[in-house]
């Protein structure tokens, strides 16, 4: 095989690439992405009122159901 410019062989197409880095991956994504949006709710905790506490709770355990339904569907796992 020709090198790159780089001096790196290529890489082999034809080879199998494991579907749970992609899954992880975008789990991830999604997960920070939820926390991202939690640090602004964290900046003004003192002046929130009730309704957007509440707003706060909702958010949260859509979260943590989200990522207890991956855990409990094997998503985890990788053997």
């Amino acid at each position: 095989m020709n090198s790159y410019e780089c001096g790196f062989e290529p890489f082999e197409t034809n080879t199998v690439f494991n579907i749970h880095f992609y899954v992880i991956g975008l789990s991830f994504l999604i997960f920070d992405l939820e926390i991202i949006f939690l640090y602004p709710w964290i900046m003004i905790a003192s002046i929130l009122s009730y309704k957007s506490f509440l707003i706060l709770l909702i958010f949260l355990c859509i979260v943590i159901f989200g990522f207890i339904y991956e855990w409990v569907i094997g998503m985890f796992v990788w053997l």
